[in-house]
Protein backbone atom coordinates (compact mmCIF):
# COMPACT_ATOMS: atom_id res chain seq x y z
CA UNK A 1 0.00 0.00 0.00
CA UNK A 2 1.22 3.48 -0.81
CA UNK A 3 0.43 6.54 1.26
CA UNK A 4 1.19 10.10 0.25
CA UNK A 5 1.94 12.26 3.27
CA UNK A 6 4.46 13.37 5.83
CA UNK A 7 6.15 11.59 8.71
CA UNK A 8 6.52 13.19 12.12
CA UNK A 9 7.01 12.25 15.75
CA UNK A 10 4.99 13.15 18.83
CA UNK A 11 6.68 12.35 22.13
CA UNK A 12 8.04 8.81 21.55
CA UNK A 13 5.65 7.82 18.76
CA UNK A 14 6.04 8.00 14.98
CA UNK A 15 3.20 9.01 12.65
CA UNK A 16 2.46 9.26 8.94
CA UNK A 17 -0.38 11.59 8.05
CA UNK A 18 -1.66 11.85 4.50
CA UNK A 19 -4.01 10.10 2.09
CA UNK A 20 -4.30 6.70 0.48
CA UNK A 21 -6.47 4.79 -1.97
CA UNK A 22 -9.66 3.30 -0.45
CA UNK A 23 -9.09 -0.10 -2.08
CA UNK A 24 -5.57 -0.35 -0.69
CA UNK A 25 -6.69 0.52 2.85
CA UNK A 26 -9.54 -2.02 2.77
CA UNK A 27 -7.23 -4.73 1.48
CA UNK A 28 -4.62 -4.24 4.20
CA UNK A 29 -6.64 -3.14 7.27
CA UNK A 30 -8.34 -5.18 9.98
CA UNK A 31 -10.61 -4.59 13.00
CA UNK A 32 -9.66 -6.15 16.35
CA UNK A 33 -13.26 -7.08 17.07
CA UNK A 34 -14.23 -8.97 20.20
CA UNK A 35 -15.76 -12.41 19.72
CA UNK A 36 -15.66 -15.74 21.54
CA UNK A 37 -12.88 -16.71 19.12
CA UNK A 38 -11.03 -13.42 19.78
CA UNK A 39 -11.65 -12.67 23.50
CA UNK A 40 -8.81 -10.14 23.60
CA UNK A 41 -10.44 -7.91 20.97
CA UNK A 42 -11.58 -4.45 22.11
CA UNK A 43 -13.83 -3.27 19.26
CA UNK A 44 -17.58 -3.80 19.07
CA UNK A 45 -19.22 -5.36 16.05
CA UNK A 46 -19.76 -2.84 13.26
CA UNK A 47 -23.29 -1.45 13.07
CA UNK A 48 -24.22 -2.33 9.50
CA UNK A 49 -26.98 0.29 9.17
CA UNK A 50 -24.68 3.07 10.31
CA UNK A 51 -21.91 1.87 8.01
CA UNK A 52 -24.21 1.66 4.99
CA UNK A 53 -25.52 5.16 5.64
CA UNK A 54 -21.99 6.52 5.45
CA UNK A 55 -21.23 4.48 2.33
CA UNK A 56 -24.33 5.83 0.58
CA UNK A 57 -23.41 9.37 1.67
CA UNK A 58 -19.91 9.02 0.20
CA UNK A 59 -21.23 7.39 -2.99
CA UNK A 60 -23.44 10.45 -3.58
CA UNK A 61 -20.30 12.62 -3.63
CA UNK A 62 -20.47 13.44 0.06
CA UNK A 63 -17.20 14.82 1.44
CA UNK A 64 -15.48 13.05 4.36
CA UNK A 65 -12.54 15.16 5.57
CA UNK A 66 -11.90 13.27 8.83
CA UNK A 67 -8.96 10.87 8.77
CA UNK A 68 -9.22 7.20 9.76
CA UNK A 69 -6.68 6.17 12.39
CA UNK A 70 -4.69 3.00 11.73
CA UNK A 71 -1.99 1.40 13.87
CA UNK A 72 1.02 -0.72 12.97
CA UNK A 73 1.78 -3.10 15.83
CA UNK A 74 4.64 -5.26 14.60
CA UNK A 75 6.86 -3.17 12.35
CA UNK A 76 8.96 -0.02 12.53
CA UNK A 77 7.48 2.86 10.55
CA UNK A 78 11.01 4.11 9.81
CA UNK A 79 11.79 0.95 7.83
CA UNK A 80 9.28 1.70 5.08
CA UNK A 81 10.60 2.63 1.65
CA UNK A 82 10.14 6.21 0.58
CA UNK A 83 9.61 7.36 -3.01
CA UNK A 84 10.21 10.96 -3.93
CA UNK A 85 9.60 13.51 -1.21
CA UNK A 86 6.35 12.33 0.31
CA UNK A 87 5.29 8.82 -0.75
CA UNK A 88 5.72 5.82 1.53
CA UNK A 89 5.24 2.15 0.70
CA UNK A 90 3.84 -0.15 3.40
CA UNK A 91 4.61 -3.83 2.65
CA UNK A 92 1.58 -5.99 1.90
CA UNK A 93 2.29 -8.33 4.82
CA UNK A 94 1.93 -5.48 7.34
CA UNK A 95 -1.52 -5.36 8.98
CA UNK A 96 -3.05 -1.93 9.56
CA UNK A 97 -5.25 -2.22 12.66
CA UNK A 98 -8.27 0.11 12.56
CA UNK A 99 -8.37 2.21 15.74
CA UNK A 100 -10.91 4.84 14.65
CA UNK A 101 -13.01 4.88 11.49
CA UNK A 102 -14.27 1.30 11.31
CA UNK A 103 -17.80 2.35 10.33
CA UNK A 104 -16.51 4.64 7.60
CA UNK A 105 -14.27 1.96 6.12
CA UNK A 106 -16.95 -0.75 6.34
CA UNK A 107 -19.40 1.67 4.72
CA UNK A 108 -16.97 2.28 1.85
CA UNK A 109 -16.59 -1.48 1.46
CA UNK A 110 -20.39 -1.93 1.24
CA UNK A 111 -20.75 0.97 -1.21
CA UNK A 112 -17.92 -0.28 -3.43
CA UNK A 113 -19.96 -3.40 -4.21
CA UNK A 114 -22.43 -1.18 -6.07
CA UNK A 115 -20.01 1.60 -7.05
CA UNK A 116 -16.59 -0.02 -7.74
CA UNK A 117 -15.00 3.34 -8.60
CA UNK A 118 -15.06 4.16 -4.87
CA UNK A 119 -12.05 1.86 -4.46
CA UNK A 120 -9.96 4.34 -6.48
CA UNK A 121 -10.91 7.36 -4.35
CA UNK A 122 -8.45 8.80 -1.85
CA UNK A 123 -9.35 9.42 1.79
CA UNK A 124 -7.37 11.03 4.64
CA UNK A 125 -5.48 8.61 6.86
CA UNK A 126 -3.28 8.76 9.96
CA UNK A 127 -0.95 5.87 10.69
CA UNK A 128 0.49 5.57 14.18
CA UNK A 129 3.23 3.18 15.27
CA UNK A 130 2.14 1.80 18.68
CA UNK A 131 4.42 -1.19 18.42
CA UNK A 132 5.76 -3.65 20.98
CA UNK A 133 7.77 -6.86 21.05
CA UNK A 134 4.79 -8.51 22.74
CA UNK A 135 1.51 -8.43 20.74
CA UNK A 136 -0.63 -7.99 23.86
CA UNK A 137 1.27 -4.85 24.86
CA UNK A 138 0.74 -3.36 21.40
CA UNK A 139 -2.97 -4.20 21.54
CA UNK A 140 -3.28 -2.63 25.01
CA UNK A 141 -1.71 0.62 23.78
CA UNK A 142 -4.09 0.60 20.82
CA UNK A 143 -7.13 -0.05 23.02
CA UNK A 144 -6.03 2.78 25.32
CA UNK A 145 -5.90 5.17 22.37
CA UNK A 146 -9.33 3.95 21.23
CA UNK A 147 -10.72 4.63 24.72
CA UNK A 148 -9.22 8.13 24.83
CA UNK A 149 -10.72 9.04 21.45
CA UNK A 150 -14.19 7.72 22.24
CA UNK A 151 -14.46 8.79 25.89
CA UNK A 152 -12.96 12.28 25.79
CA UNK A 153 -14.65 13.64 22.66
CA UNK A 154 -17.28 16.18 23.62
CA UNK A 155 -20.40 16.66 21.57
CA UNK A 156 -20.48 20.06 19.92
CA UNK A 157 -23.44 22.33 20.58
CA UNK A 158 -25.60 22.52 17.50
CA UNK A 159 -27.50 25.75 18.09
CA UNK A 160 -25.57 27.75 15.48
CA UNK A 161 -25.86 24.93 12.95
CA UNK A 162 -29.62 24.84 13.57
CA UNK A 163 -29.82 28.53 12.70
CA UNK A 164 -27.86 27.92 9.51
CA UNK A 165 -30.37 25.24 8.51
CA UNK A 166 -33.24 27.61 9.21
CA UNK A 167 -31.67 30.41 7.16
CA UNK A 168 -30.93 27.99 4.33
CA UNK A 169 -34.56 26.90 4.29
CA UNK A 170 -35.67 30.53 3.96
CA UNK A 171 -33.18 31.14 1.13
CA UNK A 172 -34.41 28.01 -0.63
CA UNK A 173 -37.89 29.51 -0.88
CA UNK A 174 -36.48 32.79 -2.23
CA UNK A 175 -34.47 31.01 -4.94
CA UNK A 176 -37.42 28.77 -5.75
CA UNK A 177 -39.53 31.87 -6.37
CA UNK A 178 -36.83 33.30 -8.66
CA UNK A 179 -36.73 30.13 -10.71
CA UNK A 180 -40.49 29.89 -10.98
CA UNK A 181 -40.60 33.44 -12.37
CA UNK A 182 -37.92 32.56 -14.92
CA UNK A 183 -39.82 29.42 -15.80
CA UNK A 184 -42.93 31.42 -16.68
CA UNK A 185 -40.92 33.84 -18.83
CA UNK A 186 -39.25 31.06 -20.83
CA UNK A 187 -42.13 28.57 -20.80
CA UNK A 188 -39.76 25.92 -19.42
CA UNK A 189 -40.97 23.18 -17.10
CA UNK A 190 -38.60 22.59 -14.17
CA UNK A 191 -38.62 19.98 -11.46
CA UNK A 192 -37.29 20.68 -7.98
CA UNK A 193 -35.46 18.03 -5.98
CA UNK A 194 -36.58 19.20 -2.53
CA UNK A 195 -36.00 16.21 -0.30
CA UNK A 196 -32.29 15.64 -0.77
CA UNK A 197 -30.69 19.03 -0.40
CA UNK A 198 -30.73 22.26 1.55
CA UNK A 199 -30.67 24.41 -1.55
CA UNK A 200 -32.80 23.15 -4.39
CA UNK A 201 -31.14 22.37 -7.70
CA UNK A 202 -33.25 22.75 -10.87
CA UNK A 203 -33.47 19.67 -13.07
CA UNK A 204 -34.85 20.37 -16.52
CA UNK A 205 -36.87 17.85 -18.44
CA UNK A 206 -35.08 19.09 -21.56
CA UNK A 207 -31.76 20.84 -21.68
CA UNK A 208 -30.91 23.12 -18.80
CA UNK A 209 -31.65 26.80 -19.50
CA UNK A 210 -28.91 29.00 -20.91
CA UNK A 211 -28.06 31.13 -17.89
CA UNK A 212 -26.12 33.55 -20.03
CA UNK A 213 -29.44 34.94 -21.23
CA UNK A 214 -30.59 38.18 -19.64
CA UNK A 215 -33.83 36.71 -18.30
CA UNK A 216 -31.82 34.18 -16.28
CA UNK A 217 -29.54 36.72 -14.65
CA UNK A 218 -31.12 36.26 -11.22
CA UNK A 219 -31.15 32.49 -11.47
CA UNK A 220 -27.40 32.22 -11.91
CA UNK A 221 -27.03 32.88 -8.21
CA UNK A 222 -28.96 29.73 -7.39
CA UNK A 223 -26.73 27.47 -5.27
CA UNK A 224 -25.95 23.91 -6.19
CA UNK A 225 -27.23 20.85 -4.42
CA UNK A 226 -25.66 20.01 -1.06
CA UNK A 227 -25.22 16.34 -0.20
CA UNK A 228 -26.25 15.52 3.37
CA UNK A 229 -26.21 12.29 5.41
CA UNK A 230 -29.66 10.78 5.88
CA UNK A 231 -29.91 11.75 9.57
CA UNK A 232 -29.35 15.43 8.70
CA UNK A 233 -31.87 15.25 5.86
CA UNK A 234 -34.42 14.00 8.40
CA UNK A 235 -33.69 17.02 10.60
CA UNK A 236 -34.29 19.36 7.67
CA UNK A 237 -37.94 18.29 7.68
CA UNK A 238 -38.66 19.91 11.04
CA UNK A 239 -35.66 21.66 12.62
CA UNK A 240 -35.61 24.92 10.55
CA UNK A 241 -39.25 25.48 11.48
CA UNK A 242 -38.56 24.64 15.13
CA UNK A 243 -35.88 27.36 15.19
CA UNK A 244 -38.32 29.94 13.82
CA UNK A 245 -41.02 29.02 16.36
CA UNK A 246 -38.46 29.07 19.18
CA UNK A 247 -37.50 32.60 18.15
CA UNK A 248 -41.15 33.65 18.22
CA UNK A 249 -41.60 32.23 21.72
CA UNK A 250 -38.47 34.06 22.83
CA UNK A 251 -39.26 37.38 21.13
CA UNK A 252 -43.00 37.96 21.28
CA UNK A 253 -43.96 40.45 24.03
CA UNK A 254 -47.00 38.34 25.00
CA UNK A 255 -44.90 35.20 25.56
CA UNK A 256 -44.14 34.10 29.14
CA UNK A 257 -40.84 32.77 27.74
CA UNK A 258 -39.76 36.12 26.28
CA UNK A 259 -36.02 36.67 26.73
CA UNK A 260 -35.46 33.38 28.56
CA UNK A 261 -33.81 31.39 25.74
CA UNK A 262 -30.01 31.28 25.56
CA UNK A 263 -28.98 32.19 22.02
CA UNK A 264 -25.74 30.94 20.40
CA UNK A 265 -22.65 32.64 21.89
CA UNK A 266 -24.84 34.83 24.12
CA UNK A 267 -25.61 34.27 27.81
CA UNK A 268 -27.42 37.36 29.10
CA UNK A 269 -28.91 37.38 32.59
CA UNK A 270 -32.41 36.00 32.83
CA UNK A 271 -31.94 33.19 30.31
CA UNK A 272 -32.78 29.78 31.75
CA UNK A 273 -32.82 27.25 28.90
CA UNK A 274 -30.88 26.69 25.68
CA UNK A 275 -32.02 27.07 22.10
CA UNK A 276 -31.06 23.42 21.55
CA UNK A 277 -33.51 22.30 24.25
CA UNK A 278 -36.35 24.44 22.94
CA UNK A 279 -35.84 23.35 19.34
CA UNK A 280 -35.60 19.66 20.28
CA UNK A 281 -38.71 19.88 22.47
CA UNK A 282 -40.81 20.88 19.45
CA UNK A 283 -39.92 17.89 17.25
CA UNK A 284 -42.91 15.70 18.07
CA UNK A 285 -45.39 18.56 18.01
CA UNK A 286 -44.17 19.64 14.58
CA UNK A 287 -44.57 16.10 13.25
CA UNK A 288 -48.06 15.61 14.69
CA UNK A 289 -51.36 16.68 13.13
CA UNK A 290 -52.98 19.17 13.37
CA UNK A 291 -49.93 21.16 14.52
CA UNK A 292 -47.86 20.13 11.52
CA UNK A 293 -50.39 21.88 9.27
CA UNK A 294 -50.43 25.20 11.14
CA UNK A 295 -48.40 28.28 10.30
CA UNK A 296 -45.48 29.34 12.50
CA UNK A 297 -47.53 32.19 13.98
CA UNK A 298 -50.53 29.95 14.68
CA UNK A 299 -48.50 27.26 16.41
CA UNK A 300 -46.45 29.75 18.42
CA UNK A 301 -49.70 31.40 19.57
CA UNK A 302 -51.01 28.05 20.79
CA UNK A 303 -47.78 27.36 22.68
CA UNK A 304 -47.85 30.87 24.18
CA UNK A 305 -51.42 30.31 25.38
CA UNK A 306 -50.32 27.02 26.94
CA UNK A 307 -47.44 28.72 28.75
CA UNK A 308 -49.74 31.56 29.90
CA UNK A 309 -52.02 28.99 31.51
CA UNK A 310 -48.99 27.33 33.15
CA UNK A 311 -47.82 30.70 34.48
CA UNK A 312 -51.22 31.50 35.98
CA UNK A 313 -51.33 28.13 37.75
CA UNK A 314 -47.69 28.13 38.81
CA UNK A 315 -46.35 31.73 38.93
CA UNK A 316 -43.51 31.19 41.44
CA UNK A 317 -40.86 29.94 38.93
CA UNK A 318 -41.50 32.97 36.70
CA UNK A 319 -41.30 35.32 39.70
CA UNK A 320 -37.98 33.75 40.71
CA UNK A 321 -36.46 34.44 37.29
CA UNK A 322 -37.79 38.00 37.31
CA UNK A 323 -36.29 38.51 40.76
CA UNK A 324 -32.97 36.64 40.52
CA UNK A 325 -32.45 36.67 36.73
CA UNK A 326 -31.86 32.92 36.91
CA UNK A 327 -33.68 29.69 37.78
CA UNK A 328 -32.39 27.99 40.93
CA UNK A 329 -35.30 26.68 42.96
CA UNK A 330 -37.50 25.40 40.12
CA UNK A 331 -37.08 23.37 36.91
CA UNK A 332 -40.22 24.59 35.14
CA UNK A 333 -38.26 27.17 33.12
CA UNK A 334 -35.27 24.92 32.64
CA UNK A 335 -34.77 21.93 30.34
CA UNK A 336 -37.35 19.80 32.19
CA UNK A 337 -40.25 22.20 31.79
CA UNK A 338 -39.27 23.16 28.25
CA UNK A 339 -39.62 19.52 27.17
CA UNK A 340 -42.64 18.60 29.30
CA UNK A 341 -45.06 21.41 28.37
CA UNK A 342 -45.03 20.66 24.58
CA UNK A 343 -45.55 16.98 25.46
CA UNK A 344 -48.65 17.98 27.44
CA UNK A 345 -49.99 19.95 24.47
CA UNK A 346 -49.58 16.94 22.19
CA UNK A 347 -51.21 14.55 24.69
CA UNK A 348 -54.04 16.91 25.62
CA UNK A 349 -55.07 17.73 22.05
CA UNK A 350 -57.49 14.78 21.57
CA UNK A 351 -59.38 15.79 24.75
CA UNK A 352 -59.83 19.49 24.03
CA UNK A 353 -63.34 20.78 23.26
CA UNK A 354 -64.17 21.41 19.60
CA UNK A 355 -65.82 24.18 17.70
CA UNK A 356 -66.80 23.33 14.12
CA UNK A 357 -64.44 20.36 14.32
CA UNK A 358 -61.43 22.41 15.44
CA UNK A 359 -59.95 22.21 18.91
CA UNK A 360 -60.10 25.33 21.10
CA UNK A 361 -56.63 26.46 22.19
CA UNK A 362 -57.38 29.40 24.48
CA UNK A 363 -55.69 30.23 27.78
CA UNK A 364 -58.99 29.56 29.58
CA UNK A 365 -59.30 26.07 28.08
CA UNK A 366 -55.69 25.16 28.84
CA UNK A 367 -55.96 26.48 32.40
CA UNK A 368 -59.15 24.51 33.05
CA UNK A 369 -57.52 21.29 31.87
CA UNK A 370 -54.16 21.79 33.57
CA UNK A 371 -55.80 22.74 36.87
CA UNK A 372 -57.21 19.21 37.04
CA UNK A 373 -53.64 17.97 37.63
CA UNK A 374 -53.82 19.52 41.12
CA UNK A 375 -50.48 19.70 42.94
CA UNK A 376 -48.65 18.51 39.82
CA UNK A 377 -49.15 21.97 38.38
CA UNK A 378 -48.19 23.78 41.59
CA UNK A 379 -44.79 25.25 42.44
CA UNK A 380 -43.96 22.66 45.10
CA UNK A 381 -43.91 19.88 42.51
CA UNK A 382 -41.64 21.85 40.15
CA UNK A 383 -38.87 22.37 42.72
CA UNK A 384 -35.30 21.48 41.71
CA UNK A 385 -34.84 19.00 44.53
CA UNK A 386 -36.78 17.10 47.16
CA UNK A 387 -38.60 13.80 47.29
CA UNK A 388 -41.34 13.51 44.68
CA UNK A 389 -40.45 16.77 42.91
CA UNK A 390 -39.93 17.17 39.17
CA UNK A 391 -36.26 17.88 39.82
CA UNK A 392 -35.86 14.52 41.55
CA UNK A 393 -36.90 12.67 38.37
CA UNK A 394 -33.76 13.75 36.53
CA UNK A 395 -33.22 15.44 33.18
CA UNK A 396 -33.49 12.59 30.67
CA UNK A 397 -36.18 12.05 28.06
CA UNK A 398 -37.51 9.08 30.02
CA UNK A 399 -38.01 11.31 33.06
CA UNK A 400 -39.79 13.97 30.99
CA UNK A 401 -42.13 11.34 29.56
CA UNK A 402 -42.90 9.98 33.04
CA UNK A 403 -43.79 13.43 34.38
CA UNK A 404 -45.96 14.36 31.41
CA UNK A 405 -47.75 11.00 31.64
CA UNK A 406 -48.41 11.55 35.35
CA UNK A 407 -49.98 14.93 34.62
CA UNK A 408 -52.08 13.64 31.71
CA UNK A 409 -53.36 10.68 33.73
CA UNK A 410 -54.32 13.00 36.56
CA UNK A 411 -56.21 15.30 34.14
CA UNK A 412 -58.22 12.53 32.48
CA UNK A 413 -58.63 10.25 35.50
CA UNK A 414 -62.35 11.07 35.64
CA UNK A 415 -62.97 8.37 33.01
CA UNK A 416 -63.54 10.66 30.03
CA UNK A 417 -63.81 8.95 26.64
CA UNK A 418 -60.88 10.04 24.45
CA UNK A 419 -62.42 8.81 21.23
CA UNK A 420 -65.81 10.49 21.58
CA UNK A 421 -64.52 13.82 22.89
CA UNK A 422 -66.75 13.77 25.97
CA UNK A 423 -64.60 16.04 28.06
CA UNK A 424 -66.63 19.26 28.06
CA UNK A 425 -65.70 22.31 30.07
Amino acid sequence: MKITGVKFSQHLYQFIIGYARVGDILKQSKIDEWSPENPKGYQREVNERRAREFGNFFAQKGVSPSAVLLNIRDADINSFKMFGENEYEIPEDICLWIVDGQHRLKGLEFASMKYPDILDKNIPVIIINLKSYHPDFARNQEATQFLIINKTQKGIRSDLAERILSQAEDKKEIYKTKFMKNTVVNNERLKFNVAECIYMEPICEKDKPDYSLKEYSGAREYPKKTILPINLRRELRWKPRAVRISDLLNQRPDSPLQGKMKLPNLRPRGTTFSQVSMVSSLKRVLNTAPFSNLSDDELSSILINMWKAVKELCPEPFQEVERKKRADEYVLLKTSGIFIIPKLLEELNPYLPRENGTAIYTVTVFKEFLSRAGELMEHRFWRSSGMGTAGAFGTGQKSFSQISQMIIERIISGGDDKEKQKLIL
